[in-house]
């Protein structure tokens, strides 16, 4: 198993359909720069339906970068290069799957060294970032997951009103919903459980003053306590 070590602070699961139940897999992992020292060559991704699980399938490194929301002048100072001013790497992976039509495939990231953050209870001590993606491929239709559009962990002034809105796109032009639902982790891959949150925070919501539109996934907030949040989003595909 590839095994990180620093501080794991977002992730994004998708999927690209190419045919013949062929499914390119990519897994898009934020850290915290100030708290990681090596990049495995690959990752494992847990792939489960009631038709069968396939189990761990290890997926490809692809591309390292650093993505941190500073200004150009400062990018040499952020913690990605030895400096002091915060810094977030993207780790981009990838690879072809086979799933067989099934109606309810679950295929899901489970990364240790969650970051400390303001709005969450940690129930088991350094719990896993569990997150999961789901197909139905039952009617043999090649369909393409919703595809992240903002690849960055947005800072925000304490007192500030802030516009955020991760852009996701499909390829396959569905209707898309959004919702804020739980932050989740697991000991097991295929046994998630809630994550409990923190007096005054819930997964609708997770941050001080917010706002969200389901339509669009659009989030306006303004923080009043400096500090790190989760704010767990799911994105829905409708076709006709």
């Amino acid at each position: 198993e590839g095994v990180f070590a620093g501080r794991n602070e977002g992730i994004n699961v998708q999927y690209e359909c190419l045919g013949g139940n062929d499914y390119l897999v990519s897994v898009h992992l934020f850290r915290d720069c100030a708290e990681f020292t090596s990049t495995p060559d690959f990752l494992d991704v847990f792939f489960t339906s009631s038709c069968g699980a396939i189990g761990f399938v290890e997926i490809d490194l692809q591309e390292s970068l650093e993505v941190s929301q500073l200004c150009p002048d400062s990018l040499p100072s952020s913690s990605c290069n030895a400096g002091t001013l915060p810094g977030v790497n993207l780790t981009v992976y990838s690879g072809v799957v086979n799933l067989p039509p099934c109606a309810d495939w679950q295929i899901i990231v489970a990364e240790q060294n969650r970051a400390a953050v303001l709005n969450l209870v940690d129930p088991l001590g350094d719990s896993r970032l569990h997150v999961e993606a789901f197909l139905n491929n039952a009617s043999g239709d090649c369909n393409t997951s919703p595809q992240l559009g903002l690849f960055n962990l947005p800072f925000v002034c304490v007192g500030s009103d802030f516009f955020y809105n991760l852009s996701f796109n499909d390829p396959d032009g569905d209707s898309l919903v959004y919702a804020l639902t739980p932050a989740l982790t697991s000991t097991q891959a295929d046994m998630p459980m809630d994550m409990p949150y923190e007096p005054g925070y819930s997964p609708a919501a997770p941050i001080d003053n917010l706002t969200f539109n389901p339509e669009t996934g659009q989030m306006d907030m303004t923080p009043t306590a400096e500090g790190k949040y989760t704010i767990v989003m799911e994105v829905r595909e409708y076709r006709d």
